[in-house]
């Protein structure tokens, strides 16, 4: 028999860390360790470049096995992969129905339906008959049917019972989940039909008939979405989850429902991006979190439903085939950090209402990732893997003290109506906003290497007016509806998206001038940086021919008639030339000129020579462009 324990080691000395961070720093050539290879993580922790035992918990297999405590690597032990669910959101409800079937025949294992009487989020689906539209042919006591009602999740859970007794189902054989989230509701659309504590006695309400005569159906969810697309960082987004889910516990258990069965009710769903390793960690971090607040609520064996959605706010409206590429990275973080059923977003998402093509596409990500990568045969891959194991623990941490916070401020219920929580993700957005915009945090397409002449994707039109009404039928708003500003929804492009719209407004788009000095081996690396800089505004950018004769260069200018200048080559031939073409473009005309690199100690010749701004990395992008763009607008209007 072979040896079975090879050791691939053998005859190798056993280096250290520390050995490793010496050969590290010898190739830095004096630059700082932490500076070069650490980072800091949204929520303040740093993440190494190298993750090692001495990084986790001393305790033996700290993170379990699936099915048992602290749940880290998983609530079950037989792995059974994900479900591919689909999200429906068309208006109208015939064309809704043609999605779906198609949907369910070419893949998808279950159906989320958006359901919105104003057309403008979902489904207008305003009674019985519209439901029995959207739904006609689905054999909803097969496939999972989830609903995404919003402030209408009680009506809409009524008006599904309904169907169930028109269709004479059984209601023990059909499963899916109703759907209902009042407090993600209120802090997405800033209102309810009723008071914030009636609303929540109406889902404790829901949750105990679910247990009682629907036993394949859930009732209560608690989303993410309204959170991660205001700003929250990774630990906020748990620990608003984990008080939300709380909240929603407190709820059915004042319904009658032991907190055994009032657990089994709840099923959670968060936003998976294209950070992979922290998004991984996000999922593994939540089964903890949530096992540990069941525990101490007396749950004796934790039960817990993890879904994950594709993050909108990481969707683009430019170059919107990077979309795909980035629903693949979530897909497979949120895959192997164990979610339960998956929701991929069309590519198109953030332009309009996805066709055929579209929606095809983000049915595939998933099922190529569960069919031909086998993702799925695989319980916690990431288990063992130091880097997460240790992200794992340190996200678990910070939302766990977050989600303290909450608590002894009232509990979300509390902390969203006085505006705590808007307040905590605003913080984070502008923090987040300011990383998008010195690009800090890169956006492919979007912020960096943009395609100015992309061609428009299809998308479907729908008169959404024709489709709208104001409420489901017979549904009315109480005088004590609880009301509040909605959190705010962003997108990490939308700034340098709104530059763009400002470039395509034009008849012509503004152009650039890159006054580009020296050989061209030498002034390239920079004139393409600095091109990239301008296109991601939209503007037209041209390059010029370089050389050394400020009167050439000048002349360049002049005969391309650019509203701005930027003196591009490297820092050897400014210092012996840049200040001469410099002037002598102010003096031809020039009437914006800018540096691409730093002053550094000679910022104050270079303004007087008439340099009156300096692009480099760590600038905000956003700022400068947007500058840019008043003096074109200026420029414009000047020559009407």
């Amino acid at each position: 028999m072979p040896d079975s324990t090879l050791n691939l080691a053998a005859g190798f000395d056993a280096p250290s860390y520390e050995d490793w961070k010496t050969l590290v720093e010898s190739g830095l050539k004096g630059r700082s360790f932490d500076r070069a290879m650490m980072s800091d993580a949204p929520d303040g922790f740093r993440i190494k470049p190298l993750y090692t035992s001495a990084d986790l918990s001393p305790a033996p297999d700290a993170a379990g096995f699936p099915g048992f405590s602290p749940f880290v690597r998983g609530m079950t032990v037989d792995g059974r992969g994900w479900q591919v669910h689909q999200r429906h959101d068309h208006p109208d409800p015939k064309r809704a129905n043609s999605q779906i079937l198609k949907d369910l025949e070419r893949g998808a294992s279950g159906i989320t339906l958006v359901i919105d009487p104003t057309a403008q989020k979902g489904v207008a689906i305003h009674d019985l008959k519209d439901l029995d539209q959207a739904l006609l042919d689905m054999d909803l006591a097969i496939a999972p049917l989830h609903l995404e009602a919003g402030r209408f999740g009680i009506p809409a859970a009524a008006l599904l019972m309904a169907l169930w007794d028109k269709r004479g189902l059984a209601f023990n054989a059909i499963s899916g989940h109703f759907g209902v989230d009042p407090l993600g509701a209120l802090a997405a659309e800033g209102s309810l039909l009723s008071s914030l504590p009636d609303a929540l006695r109406e889902a404790g309400a829901l949750a105990a008939q679910c247990h009682d005569r629907f036993p394949k159906m859930t009732a209560l969810s608690v989303s993410s979405e309204a959170a991660h697309s205001a700003g929250a960082t990774e630990a906020q987004e748990l620990a608003i989850a984990l008080a939300t889910g709380l909240a929603y516990l407190r709820a059915s258990e004042q319904a009658g429902l032991a907190l055994d069965d009032a657990a089994r009710q709840i099923r959670f769903r968060l936003m998976a991006d294209t950070d992979v390793t922290l998004t991984i960690a996000k999922f593994r971090a939540m089964r903890c979190l949530w096992s540990r607040v069941l525990m101490a609520c007396g749950v004796a064996q934790p039960v817990m439903a993890l879904d994950a959605q594709t993050a909108p706010r990481m969707m683009s409206r430019r170059d919107p085939m990077v979309n795909v590429l980035r629903a693949t990275m979530a897909c497979f973080g949120a895959s192997i950090g164990g979610a339960d059923a998956l929701m991929i977003a069309p590519h198109t998402d953030a332009i309009g209402i996805a066709d055929d093509f579209a929606r095809r596409i983000a049915r595939n990500v998933q099922i190529i990732l569960a069919e031909e990568s086998h993702l799925g045969r695989v319980m916690d891959p990431a288990g063992g893997s130091f880097t997460m194991e240790a992200q794992s623990n340190q996200l678990a941490e910070k939302a766990w003290d977050i989600f303290q916070s909450i608590e002894a401020h009232g509990g979300m219920e509390a902390a969203l109506m006085d505006g705590k929580i808007a307040a905590m993700l605003e913080k984070s957005w502008s923090k987040l906003q300011k990383d998008v915009a010195t690009r800090r945090v890169p956006l492919i397409g979007v912020s960096e290497f943009p395609n100015i002449h992309e061609m428009a994707v299809a998308v479907e039109s729908v008169d959404r007016a024709a489709l709208a009404k104001e409420s489901l039928k017979g549904v009315d708003i109480a005088a004590n509806a609880a009301m509040l500003p909605p959190l705010p929804r962003y997108r990490l492009g939308q700034d340098f998206e709104a530059l763009r719209d400002r470039a395509d407004a034009h008849a012509v788009r503004p152009k650039v001038f890159l006054a580009t000095v020296g050989r061209v081996a030498d002034f390239t690396a920079r004139a393409t940086w600095t091109r990239h800089v301008f296109e991601t505004g939209g503007f037209d950018v041209v390059i010029g021919e370089g050389g050394f004769d400020a009167g050439c260069i000048a002349g360049q200018w002049q005969s391309l008639g650019a509203s701005e200048v930027v003196l591009c080559g490297a820092d050897k031939d400014y210092a012996d030339h840049g200040m001469d073409i410099a002037k002598t473009l102010k003096a031809a005309g020039a009437p914006h000129l800018m540096l691409a690199g730093k002053g550094g100690d000679q910022e104050s010749a270079w303004r007087d020579a008439g340099v009156e701004g300096f692009l480099h990395m760590g600038v905000d992008i956003v700022a400068l462009l947007g500058a840019a763009h008043d003096r074109a607008d200026a420029a414009q209007g000047a020559g009407q």
